[in-house]
C-alpha cells in the first residue's frame, strides 16, 4: 500500500499545503543557487576560453610575420643576392673551360 496522503476536504488539504509551502520554497531556492552557481561557473570558462583564443590569435600573428621574414631572407631578391655558379651555369662553364683546354693544346 502507498504511503501518501489524500485530503478529504479543502481544509485538509489547504493545512497540506501549507506544510509542504517550505519544504518547496526551500528547494526552490537551492534549485535557484545550484543555477546561479552553474551559469557563475560558464561566465568564468567563457572568459577563460576568450583568453586563450586572443593569445593563440596574437601568437598566430607572431609566427606568420616570422615565416613572412623567413620567407624574404631566404629568396633572392635581386641578382646581386643570387650565388655566381647556379645550377644552370655548370654546364656553361665546364664547356668554355673544356674550349679552353682544348684551345691550348
Amino acid at each position: 500500500m502507498l504511503n501518501t496522503f489524500v485530503p478529504v476536504c479543502n481544509w485538509h488539504a489547504n493545512l497540506l499545503s501549507k506544510r509542504c509551502e517550505p519544504a518547496i520554497s526551500e528547494s526552490a531556492q537551492l534549485s535557484r543557487q545550484r543555477k546561479k552557481s552553474h551559469l557563475e561557473t560558464l561566465e568564468a570558462q567563457v572568459q577563460a576560453l576568450e583568453a586563450e583564443r586572443a593569445a593563440l590569435a596574437q601568437r598566430m600573428r607572431e609566427l606568420t610575420e616570422e615565416n613572412e621574414r623567413l620567407k624574404m631572407k631566404d629568396s633572392p631578391d635581386s641578382v646581386s643576392d643570387m650565388p655566381l655558379m647556379t645550377l644552370w651555369t655548370l654546364p656553361i662553364f665546364f664547356l668554355l673551360m673544356f674550349a679552353c683546354m682544348c684551345d691550348s693544346q
